[in-house]
């Protein structure tokens, strides 16, 4: 399944724009977080997955996530519902639309059975995952990608362009950028933390896959990029900026739990506190 390309590939819309621009079914399975060193095991459905530090400002909301392994949202506008699997120290998320999935952002080796159990919880299987969308190339977010490649067989792999190479590639691996859709479902660049990295954005729903451009901390808040993974800070700031203009409603991160109230007034405050 090839990704799409929007005629207008540069111009980046805000939510309301997006949301006459998007009508088609989407599913979309997100998974995040990484740091670019961590190799160390992680359990099947839980596990550490530790707020960012190293980023200016910190801005809680006001929804607290209660699972580490089992948030979602159901009934959602447009018809979405999301799950949050952990494996180590990042996070993963299942997001569904009309009985297909698409999984962005792999874990780090071993965190396929967490995966699997995220699609349980939804009640699917490997089999109803249509796309595989990794956020960047960082082991943390790539390390389960041939684990999940050989479960998920039929589902289309994708990538940031500018990190394609540094990634495993069981098969076909399509590079993507922003004016691309996956399953409907726009495609941002984001880079920064890496040079390919993207961000995954439904406007139908709200739900914003920020990987690692943007940080989530254990009380539900909102943190910037963490400057102690990120290649090029100051471009990781304009990438949040961008993501900030979206005003998502809800935002899963790939380190720490989701921001899923309060979350786009949040993530103003970060960028004008980096601003100010």
């Amino acid at each position: 399944m090839a990704a799409q390309r929007r005629g207008q590939p540069s111009a980046i819309l805000t939510r309301r724009a997006l949301l006459f621009d998007l009508g088609a079914a989407v599913a979309v399975l997100a998974l995040g977080g990484c740091t670019s060193d961590d190799t160390s095991a992680p359990s099947e459905a839980s596990g550490g997955s530790p707020g960012s530090t190293g980023s200016p400002s910190v801005v809680p909301t006001s929804d607290t996530p209660t699972s580490m392994s089992g948030e979602g949202e159901e009934g959602a506008p447009g018809g979405l519902q999301w799950r949050r699997a952990v494996g180590g120290v990042a996070s993963a998320y299942v997001l569904v639309r009309a009985g297909e999935a698409t999984v962005a952002d792999t874990g780090q080796s071993g965190t396929a059975p967490a995966i699997e159990m995220a699609l349980a919880e939804l009640g699917l299987a490997w089999a109803d995952v249509a796309s595989v969308v990794l956020t960047h190339r960082h082991p943390d977010h790539a390390g389960s990608l041939d684990a999940v490649a050989e479960l998920a067989s039929e589902a289309a792999l994708y990538a940031g362009h500018g990190d394609l190479q540094a990634m495993p590639q069981p098969r076909e691996l399509v590079g993507v950028g922003t004016g691309d859709t996956v399953m409907d479902m726009e495609v941002i660049d984001t880079p920064g933390h890496t040079p390919g990295h993207i961000s995954v954005f439904d406007a139908l729903s709200g739900v914003l896959v920020a990987g690692d451009a943007l940080n989530g901390t254990e009380g539900g808040g909102v943190s910037g990029p963490n400057e102690d993974f990120s290649d090029d800070m100051d471009v990781a700031w304009a990438s949040a900026v961008t993501l900030a203009g979206l005003q998502p409603d809800v935002i899963l991160f790939g380190h720490g739990p989701p921001a899923r109230e309060g979350a786009a007034a949040a993530l103003d405050q970060v960028v004008e506190s980096r601003d100010g």
